[in-house]
């Protein structure tokens, strides 16, 4: 995996478009907006979700990956959840959230939602204002809109 992404760094504060730096800022983020850590996979191993871009052109694209390290008898992760190849990167960071803070809990069980946490992808572009929460389901990442 890492050979695939050779090309690629992580999304910095430094990267990010004037728009999407302001709503960083006002939310009071920690840390970087291109990595959120939390129990995404499952309740028992740490994950981490990493917004990647191009080294060279870093508003082209992204790739958004989560990574789940092994733990016991589980093996490592990796889980490319969502790519975009045009313009326009620097309006997306990540954070984290409890899911039973922005999910009602009929809501989770009927999303069968099975681990603690879910990725914020926040575009926070001049136009846009959208949150997804991307969150384990069965056997995959899925992605429902938020409103915060």
């Amino acid at each position: 995996m890492a050979a695939q992404f050779a090309s690629w760094r992580i999304q910095d504060v430094h990267d990010l478009s004037p728009s999407a730096n302001a709503r960083w800022a006002s939310g009071y983020y920690e840390g970087c907006p291109g990595i959120a850590t939390g129990e995404f996979r499952d309740k028992i191993r740490p994950s981490y979700g990493v917004l990647l871009v191009p080294r060279d052109r870093p508003n082209a694209a992204y790739r958004f990956v989560v990574y789940t390290p092994a733990r016991g008898t589980s093996e490592e992760e990796f889980a490319v959840v969502e790519k975009r190849d045009v313009e326009g990167a620097s309006n997306f960071f990540l954070n984290a959230a409890h899911l039973d803070a922005i999910f009602d809990e009929e809501s989770r069980r009927k999303k069968h939602m099975s681990a603690k946490d879910a990725v914020l992808l926040f575009d926070a572009g001049e136009t846009e204002y959208e949150v997804d929460a991307y969150y384990w389901s069965e056997s995959a990442y899925r992605n429902s809109p938020v409103d915060l």
